[in-house]
This record gives structure tokens, sequence and C-alpha cells, in this order.
């Protein structure tokens, strides 16, 4: 998934632009030392945010114990959220085997990954006794990087993590057992805090950002990493992350916390002076490749540039509806989002297809997500009704409107609260996929419905948070599409995600935005 970040976050016009990707990084490092020191706040879910700020809220909860602070946050109808995720943002990766991957953590390690014109570097951040050593060395450090040149001779091996995992793990295992030294610069490599990718590119236009955010060059980006943090030229910043380590709430999070504090708490700026000595500190991360893996480097990077070739982003910004209009209207905003959605792929298609939202259940312990599934029986009935040759009247339809409204709400909810049939039923597979043969497993999996339901068409995700101007995923497949989407209080912005083979992205954003309208105008003359 790839999120632009906010534009205050790193665009002070006075800031240089190596101030611009020094403030990033360092700040992360913050926020690692804070969770790792057990100074970062809990994550707790309120109406009301507010509250949990509140001078009563955080003295109640405070004198109790952390056992009996879950009760008294609960009083004031609070409720904290599992953060066993947060520890697996930083020294993290996951490394390629066959059949399945393995997650590794090195806590210790305390140097950071840069990548940077298809080149890996390192260098430490932190000293001996785990504290974040002076900005000043960090920032030289970062500029020495930037004035490096690209040496043409030395492939890109970044584009390998862009391989099918099985391709990728045959290949790691040769390259490692090549030399220590390559075993060494994976290791390097895997318990790096974080990956640091500095992009050559300046787009600054949503649609191309998310695209550079999301696909990158093939070189310049490890996808092995929990996330990798991606500055451009004109100081842009987004994050690109893979989930099996954890979920969306983690890291929006960090993002919070990051650009809360690199806006009101800067600790860099134009008169900061670089210090230290940066030669010595950074190291270029060096391989020995044998001839064919050179080659291969170089065959896959072709092909990951000629995959990403179909990829389209588009952007759609509409301004009737937003959070304000729809609560006015007693209607849910994300319900209403989701009908659009539904409603342009029934005008784009004649056909209903399978939705997907995640969900988190934060609230249990351990928690990671539950699938909201935005079709149901009363989307199809308002689709079909809405674009009847004669339609229904707009009471009629507003309360079809209503009635879909309620119901995904009640889908929110219990998939909020663990009652969705989602993961359940993905547990149960994967028991009776260990313990029995393909041809025993029980017929319930072995239905046409249940693997169509779970050919996810419509990936959808509500991007919730004020630090994120935009976010994108790639589609579950080919035939798929990618759907971010922010909820605001006076508009709703969409961000889509298709292949050019199978959709037209521009004819998706004008069926949205038709959809949308259909809404607003029932919403609007009832």
């Amino acid at each position: 998934m790839a999120m632009r970040l906010k534009s205050g976050f790193l665009k002070p016009i006075h800031y240089a632009k190596v101030l611009r990707r020094y403030k990033t990084e360092d700040k992360g490092k913050q926020f690692m030392k804070s969770f790792q020191d057990q100074l970062l706040k809990p994550h707790v879910l309120h109406s009301d945010p507010h509250m949990v700020d509140s001078f009563m809220f955080t003295t109640v909860t405070g004198l109790l114990s952390a056992e009996k602070s879950v009760k008294g946050a609960a009083m004031f109808k609070a409720f904290p959220v599992d953060m066993s995720q947060y520890r697996n943002l930083f020294n993290f990766s996951r490394i390629p085997k066959l059949c399945i991957d393995r997650l590794y953590q090195d806590e210790r390690a305390k140097h950071v990954l840069v990548l940077r014109k298809g080149h890996l570097y390192v260098f430490d951040v932190l000293d001996n006794d785990g504290n974040i050593i002076p900005r000043g060395e960090i920032f030289n450090c970062i500029r020495h990087i930037l004035s490096l040149e690209r040496d043409p001779c030395v492939p890109g091996l970044g584009a390998l993590t862009t391989l099918d995992r099985n391709t990728w793990a045959v290949l790691r295992k040769r390259i490692r057992e090549t030399s220590p030294a390559n075993a060494e610069s994976l290791q390097a490599i895997d318990s790096a805090i974080m990956a640091l990718c500095l992009d050559d590119c300046c787009e600054s236009d949503i649609g191309s950002l998310l695209y550079s955010i999301l696909c990158g060059n093939g070189v310049n980006r490890w996808f092995d990493k929990s996330f990798n943090l991606v500055v451009n030229e004109s100081g842009e910043a987004g994050i690109n992350y893979e989930p099996s380590w954890g979920d969306g709430i983690a890291l929006i999070r960090y993002i919070n916390e990051i650009y809360r504090d690199s806006t009101k708490n800067p600790l860099v700026f134009p008169e900061t002076e670089a210090c230290g000595d940066a030669v010595a500190k950074v190291k270029r991360l060096e391989f020995c490749f044998a001839a064919d893996i050179f080659d291969t480097i170089r065959e896959k990077k072709c092909q990951y540039e000629h995959h990403i070739k179909g990829v389209e982003v588009n952007t759609l910004s509409y301004k009737e509806l937003g959070k304000k209009y729809c609560q006015s209207n007693n209607l849910n905003t994300d319900a209403m989002v989701q009908l659009a959605i539904q409603l342009a792929y029934y005008k784009l298609k004649d056909m209903f297809v399978t939705a997907y939202e995640p969900c988190s259940t934060g609230l249990f312990k351990h928690g990671r997500t539950e699938a909201i599934r935005p079709t149901t029986m009363e989307t199809k009935e308002f689709c079909r009704s809405v674009t009847a040759a004669c339609p229904p009247s707009k009471s009629e339809l507003r309360d079809l409107l209503n009635k879909c409204s309620t119901a995904h709400e009640k889908l929110m909810k219990e998939a909020a609260m663990g009652q969705g049939f989602d993961q359940h039923l993905f547990a149960l597979r994967a028991i009776a996929e260990k313990k029995l043969s393909p041809s025993e497993l029980p017929e319930i999996f072995l239905d046409p419905g249940y693997e169509i339901i779970n050919h996810n068409i419509l990936s959808t995700c509500h991007l919730a948070s004020p630090s994120i101007q935009a976010g994108t995923f790639g589609p579950r497949g080919k035939d798929g599409l990618g759907i971010g989407y922010r909820l605001l209080n006076d508009s709703v912005n969409i961000f889509i995600t298709n292949y050019g083979e199978y959709y037209c992205g521009s004819e998706v954003i004008e069926c949205i935005n038709s959809a949308l309208n259909d809404i607003y105008c029932i919403i609007h003359e009832t």
C-alpha cells in the first residue's frame, strides 16, 4: 500500500531538500525510542478524541494499575487498542523461503538502511546505550549519501524483492551462500531499523506521486521491510508498506506522531550544522555476484518496469458529499461511499462483484483485521432501482438509501466486535489444510461461492488519518480495483488503482462521480 503524507509535513519553503529528508527519519527514530521505553501514549478509541487528552481521563487512568486502567477507561466509554503490532514497525523484515516467508526481527541493530539510485547504504543512528546520536551527524550522513554518484556497474538488488516469493527465495539463498560479505550485507538489510528511499523523481501531483510511491522504479525500494519511507527531490514524502507484520492501525499512529512532531516541534533547522565524519560512518553494502545473477537482476528490473507500465492511478475529489452533510441527513458516510463504488461498478460492468473493506479488531488482544463485505442485498436492490428504465420515486429511493446505510453500519459494528465470518473461515481452512488432503477438505471450502467471495474485485480502504493526504494500493488481481478514500467534513477524496488492460481508469472515475451524483441528488431532493 502507498500513502502520501500531508503536504505541510515536509514543505516549509526555506528548508533545503536534505533537511526535508532528514526530518522524517529523525522523528521516526524518536517514535521508536518512545515505544521501546514504554513512553508512548496508549492508543485509545473514543467517539470524542479530545476526551482521552482531558485532565480527568489521564488522571483517573494514570492512578490505576495497567490491568485496572482498561476498566477505568471503559468508564469514560474509551477503549484501549492492542499495540503489540507496533514493535514490528522497526528492525523488521520478511525473509523469503520456499512456500512460506519467515518474519525476522533484530532489535539490537542500531542502523538504518538508505536506498539511493539503487545503491544500499547503512549508518548507525543510535549509540551503544541506545540513544539517538546528535542530529547534526545524521544530517551529515544523509547529505553525504545524496552527494554520491551511481555506479552503473552495480545492479539494483532491490529489483529482486519485486519477484514472486519462491523465485526470490532461491536467488537470495544463492546470493547469501556466494560469500560471507553477501550474508553480512543481507543481515544488515534485514535488521535495519527502517528503510529510507531517496528518490530522484520530482512528482508533486497526487496521482503521479501515488504511482511513484506505490511502484517505484524497481531498484530503489526494499519491499521486504515492514515499510519504506519515501522522499523525493521535491521533498514530498510517502510510505510504502506490506502488511504481513501488522495492519494500518499501527502505521497510521506512526505517521500521525511524526507528522505532529515534525510540524510542531521540529528538531532540525536551516541553520543546523552538519557534524561528524560521514565518510567513516556511512557504509555502502557490497555484494559479490555471479555473472548470471547480474543478468537476472537486470532482466527482472526490465520485467518489473514493463509490468508497472500497465498500472494506472486516478483520483477524484467530490465536493457535494462529506461527513457533515451525510451525518446531518442521518446517513453513514462510509456506507455512502461504499454504495457509490458498488453503483459505479454496476454502471460500468452491469454486474455485482465481491467487495472488501478492512476493519480493525484491535480491541481484542493481538487483534488484526476482519472483513466488511459491502456488497449486500440492500446495495443490490438500490443499484438496480436507481438504474432502472422506470426508477422508483425519489422518496422510495431514499428509503432504499437508508436501508443501505443501516445494513452497512451493522456490518461495521459486527466486524469490529469480532462477529465477522471471513477470518473465522480462514482459520478453519488453514487448520483443515494442515490435517487433510485437498479432496478431504470440508465441503464449504470446495464450494464455488467460497472461491468467489475470496476473489475480491473491489478492494477498498478508508484512510482515516488527518496526516495522510492520499493513499491507494495495487488491486488484488488484474481484474480488480484498488480503492482508497478519505472522508472529509466537506468532501470525499477517492484514489483508484487499476490495470489498463482491464479497465480505463478515467471511465472508472467517471462512473464513481456519476454514482456520487445520483446519491447526492436523492438526498438533496428528499
